[in-house]
């Protein structure tokens, strides 16, 4: 949008400088930098033009209201960005604003949601910018000023055209008439005015005239008072109020919306209320404006807050004589769920707040003042005639109080009876008592429905509840478990079998033998006698066919509640397992395990051995997921030691290629890899990484090893230390030092004290011992 404005102002200043667009070399093609429209803006100053002249400039060569608008605010942001530039101190605007425009309106302690001010959005949006249509077809009404342009059309018995300019002392010349005075006259007044004139060169009659607008003149108007952007703007001629207060941002949070006055020559012309067009499309305050004309905008004086379940919660603007009900209409209604019987207020006497309700029938009595605050609350989830029937009857739900339905006996019969598996020896009706807590009320449902006991009355929000039988029954299932396609609990039937079950169970797996079927049963009490031995759960075993057939005794069993069915797999039947092998063997890849003596060295043999490449001592084994120290080699040339482990499935044998290098880790000046050389031994290795660090802890020295095997330094005599062997791949980890935090160094003085002790201690045990051994 800003490289459109620079276009457009950039023709413009060149037009103004007298240049055509031929003449301005590379438009629209780099956009000026804001010195360079500054310069334009200068030279044209420099041959006395107003801004006025600028304006009309741009408005004769096509520009409408609105980009003139989009470039005033062009301009003011490149004077801001040289301004900025330059650190030059900034020059007070034409157009002031609010400073109250930075306060938020709910910043209050009690009003922490976001609240808006009714009305506000109304000037926030450019699609109702109001802007006259220059288009349409000349109002008749239109008072004609200077500088506006019409031509007067005529036809019939004379057929002539005359393009009229309105000067600047408000007159149109025309042949050889002196000059006509139209300023201040509509159009149609002036068309009157002008035939009259010519009635002596057109005499005769038969002569029709049409006069219509060319171009129209720019007016000033002036913004006052709490509005966002007060200040001088230069609109059309064609401009309306609604227009003028748009373009100025509208009223600012402390301005009013409801009486904003038009003055013209010092008189107040027209008081315009915003809520009439926002709430009811009454747009006869949207007068059309004259020069110089002033819009004051002043405080507001009445304001309200409504919220809660209205569908239009805001701060509303009141004016004398409205009342409660004329905010509520304002805020489009209730929603679905208000609470309409009262409305809870608080208001500021001046000295504190006070809290209150409105009744409903005071709602379109009540006298606002300013600063009072409504809520409309919303309903309680309580019903005034509703009672519920559930449980085993046709037709549970809510049922409506009324002549006809008093009754628990007629609440069933509403329900369409009890179903037949209905427990009938008890019915509950939950209810509130006086104090509003729950009590419950049992009946007999049999003795009910039979008219044996007396009916029970109703009240509202009573729930009747009627269990069936199988509500205060355990839901009893069985459950199959083992080779079975699809394992579970399912609900049980009376006269159940286990071969039905393993028939809803989608019959066995491929290893399952049917002749070896357990079933598990609860023992209930009396079969058993406590602290004698006896069994938790009995146990059956049965033998079925293939087909799903039983024989012999088997035939009659059938399956309890609970009962727990158990397919056995069979001993011979295994699942394929595959151990892998990867790296420098012949044939790398997975091979099935035929046995359960298979070993790591039986794994090699079918790989079709070993690759001449092959590193065996860096050949690494590894068990779900994790590494296992091996030594491959050594395995190889014994198979019979126990490290050569039974192959389990997934056992996955890594053999390298001989590895080249060496890893000095840990606290190390310069931990890197080293190429391995044979006659390189462990400080060699130190050497080439730079030697230990201050916090080494040269007793505490590991090397790892390609296959997994870690060693550690020795001191097989206290002053000595023994390092392992450094291979091929392997990594040398140095570890730090211990930091003990509870330990402190002795100062000097202390140290002097405990070496005299020692001292002491041992001259004394010197010159003891002659005489312990003579004695």
């Amino acid at each position: 949008m800003l490289r459109s404005f620079f276009i457009k102002y950039r023709i413009l200043l060149f037009a103004v400088a007298g240049l055509t667009i031929s003449t301005v070399p590379g438009l629209g093609q780099v956009k000026p930098s804001g010195e360079q429209v500054l310069q334009m803006l200068k030279e044209a100053k420099e041959k006395g033009m107003t801004d006025a002249e600028i304006e009309k400039i741009a408005l004769e060569n096509g520009y409408t209201l609105s980009s003139l608008q989009e470039m005033r605010g062009g301009v003011s942001d490149v004077n801001e960005k040289v301004i900025q530039e330059h650190k030059l101190e900034k020059a007070v605007p034409r157009q002031m604003v609010d400073p109250i425009d930075d306060v938020k309106i709910n910043q209050t302690p009690d009003t922490p949601e976001d609240v808006p001010l009714f009305g506000s959005s109304f000037f926030s949006t450019s699609s109702a910018s109001f802007e006259p249509d220059l288009r349409i077809a000349t109002p008749l009404n239109y008072i004609l000023g200077p500088d506006d342009e019409f031509s007067l059309d005529l036809s019939g018995k004379y057929s002539e055209i005359f393009r009229l300019r309105v000067s600047p002392e408000g007159t149109v010349r025309l042949l050889n008439f002196p000059p006509i005075f139209v300023s201040g006259l509509t159009v149609d007044e002036a068309k009157k005015l002008i035939l009259s004139k010519l009635g002596t060169a057109y005499s005769g009659g038969g002569v029709y005239a049409n006069v219509s607008l060319d171009k129209i003149r720019s007016i000033k108007v002036t913004v006052v008072g709490k509005a966002k952007n007060p200040g001088t703007y230069t609109l059309s001629s064609l401009a309306t109020v609604f227009h003028a207060l748009h373009v100025s941002g509208g009223p600012s949070l402390q301005g009013t919306f409801r009486e904003i006055e038009v003055i013209r020559q010092n008189k107040s012309i027209r008081k315009i209320d915003l809520y009439k067009y926002i709430t009811a499309a009454d747009a006869s305050d949207n007068i059309m404006l004259q020069d110089q004309d002033v819009i004051l905008i002043k405080p507001y004086n009445k304001r309200i807050k409504l919220t809660g379940e209205v569908k239009t919660p805001a701060f509303f603007e009141a004016v004398s004589g409205e009342t409660l009900q004329t905010i509520i209409d304002y805020a489009g209604g209730y929603t679905p769920e208000a609470y309409t019987f009262s409305v809870n207020y608080r208001r500021n006497t001046g000295k504190e707040y006070k809290v209150g309700h409105v009744p409903e029938a005071s709602y379109a009595s009540f006298e606002l003042k300013n600063g009072d605050r409504f809520d409309v609350g919303k309903i309680l989830e309580r019903f005034e005639n509703r009672v519920t029937i559930s449980g085993a009857v046709y037709r549970g739900g809510d049922y409506a109080l009324e002549p006809g339905l008093q009754t628990v006996s007629q609440l069933i019969k509403k329900a369409d009876g009890v179903a037949e598996n209905a427990f009938l020896n008890r019915g509950l009706i939950q209810r509130l008592n006086e104090h509003l807590e729950p009590v419950n009320i049992s009946f007999d449902v049999r003795k009910l429905l039979k008219g044996e006991i007396e009916d029970i009355q109703l009240r509202k929000n009573d729930v009747v509840v009627i269990k069936s039988i199988q509500d205060l029954k355990e839901a009893e299932d069985v459950e199959i478990y083992g080779e079975i396609i699809k394992s579970g609990k399912y609900k049980f039937f009376e006269g159940m079998t286990v071969e039905d079950l393993v028939f809803l169970a989608g019959g066995y797996t491929y290893g399952a033998i049917p002749y070896r079927v357990e079933v598990s049963r609860r023992v209930k009490e009396g079969v058993t006698e406590p602290g004698k031995g006896g069994e938790d759960v009995k146990l059956f075993e049965l033998t079925l066919s293939d087909d799903l057939s039983v024989s012999g005794k088997d035939k009659e069993f059938a399956l309890m509640p609970f009962d727990i069915v158990v397919i056995r797999r069979s001993q011979q039947y295994k699942i394929q397992r595959h151990s892998y092998v990867f790296g420098e063997v012949n044939y790398p890849g997975g091979y099935v395990i035929k046995s359960n003596f298979e070993r790591i060295s039986d794994l090699i043999t079918k790989s079709g051995g070993l690759k001449e490449e092959a590193y065996l001592k860096g050949a690494q084994f590894r068990r779900d997921g994790h590494s296992v120290a091996l030594d491959v080699a050594s395995i190889l040339e014994k198979p019979d030691q126990p490290s050569n482990l039974l192959l389990f499935s997934g056992d996955t044998l890594i053999i390298p290629r001989k590895q080249e290098t060496v890893e000095v880790f840990g606290d190390v000046l310069n931990p890197s890899f080293i190429s391995f050389d044979p006659g390189f031994n462990y400080r060699d290795y130190l050497s080439q990484a730079g030697g230990y660090t201050k916090s080494a802890d040269k007793n505490r020295v590991f090397v790892t090893y390609s296959n997994g095997i870690t060693k550690r330094t020795k001191r097989p005599l206290l002053i000595f230390r023994k390092y392992p062997k450094i291979e091929p791949g392997s990594r040398i980890t140095v570890t730090a030092k211990l930091q003990d935090t509870n330990n402190q160094k002795l100062s000097t003085s202390e140290r002097v004290m405990i070496i005299s002790a020692i001292t002491t201690f041992s001259l004394t045990i010197i010159r003891i011992l002659p005489e312990i051994f003579n004695k």
